[in-house]
């Protein structure tokens, strides 16, 4: 028996035991525990990112229950973030888009001008066909960048707000 599968199962015959005691440890010392995960974590990304990417691959079925789980719990969440977030401007202007702009094979993408273009982008949604098309990346910056200016017009709006005649 080596050591590995020694620790393995002292701890699990002693697990009732420790649990209470790793508890209280973690609570006492729950800031240095983050800390050192922290400094982990940016000192091994990589080997991390690929542990989790190998677990991914392998656990799909697994990854498949716990979203549809969580979706079948949380349909209030799932329902007041879509009242919340729905803008009918930003749907029907997808939807114009979708059907009246083809995205020709080979077409590079505007903004890097170095991938295919796969994405339509709106700048302004009340303008709907007027689009830039771009890669997934750069679409995703893109929209980072949108709604980093949206929150800064709808925050100038909350300090200042337009006196209602």
């Amino acid at each position: 028996m080596d050591i590995k599968q020694y620790k393995r199962e002292w701890y699990l015959k002693n697990k009732e035991r420790l649990n209470p005691i790793q508890k209280e440890y973690n609570k006492q010392n729950k800031d240095e525990i983050k800390k050192y995960q922290k400094e982990y974590y940016q000192n091994n990304k990589e080997k991390i990112r690929m542990i989790q990417k190998n677990w991914n691959k392998n656990n799909k079925d697994k990854i498949k229950k716990w979203v549809n789980n969580w979706f079948k719990t949380n349909k209030e969440k799932i329902s007041e973030n879509k009242k919340k977030n729905y803008n009918p401007y930003k749907t029907s202007a997808r939807g114009l888009a979708f059907q009246k702009i083809t995205i020709p094979k080979g077409t590079i993408c505007m903004e890097c001008n170095k991938e295919l273009a796969i994405h339509r982008h709106h700048e302004d949604y009340n303008k709907p066909l007027e689009v830039m098309l771009v890669c997934q990346k750069c679409h995703t910056q893109l929209d980072k960048i949108k709604m980093d200016r949206d929150k800064i017009t709808i925050t100038e709006r909350h300090l200042n707000p337009i006196p209602i005649i």
